[in-house]
């Protein structure tokens, strides 16, 4: 499960994009993400972010089409500036990793490879994930102690 602030602004992006029904947010979301949110969690936060004059639902039969409102389109430029704000006043090995995490933002490497870690959880496969995880950041300790070293030559 990813924290509720994440789907907001995930959803509002999606809708940034053009009209979408709550089900075609859930299957976007699995595909860029690599995690499919529950209708328990996308449905009622369709209703909060109406109710709060963010989207605006229109019938078509017997599905609703979402779109951002001209309030929404606010909301996700603050969020939008509020994350590049906290980003720009990161330190330049963060700013490095931001760059893995921001490539094609929202959806990069960090979500993905968080689901992937929640989906190793919930599966029973954490000692696994674990293992593979704790070999990455081995690797990538030991590439940056080689640059520090290449640099200190």
């Amino acid at each position: 499960m990813f924290p509720g602030g994440l789907l907001r602004l995930w959803t509002l992006r999606l809708l940034s994009e053009g009209e979408r029904t709550g089900y075609d947010i859930m299957r976007e979301l699995g595909v860029r993400v690599g995690w499919r949110p529950s209708p328990g969690s996308v449905y009622p936060l369709l209703q909060l972010l109406t109710d709060s004059g963010l989207i605006q639902g229109r019938r078509e039969g017997d599905r609703t089409l979402w779109s951002l409102t001209p309030a929404g389109q606010d909301a996700l430029a603050e969020s939008t500036a509020h994350w590049d704000g906290w980003v720009k006043r990161l330190g330049e090995a963060e700013r490095l990793v931001w760059t893995a995490i921001e490539k094609d933002w929202p959806w990069g490497t960090m979500p993905r490879l968080a689901s992937l870690l929640l989906r190793a959880f919930q599966t029973g496969k954490e000692d696994e994930a674990l293992r593979i995880l704790g070999e990455t950041f081995t690797r990538l300790e030991r590439l940056v102690e080689g640059n520090k070293n290449e640099e200190c030559n």
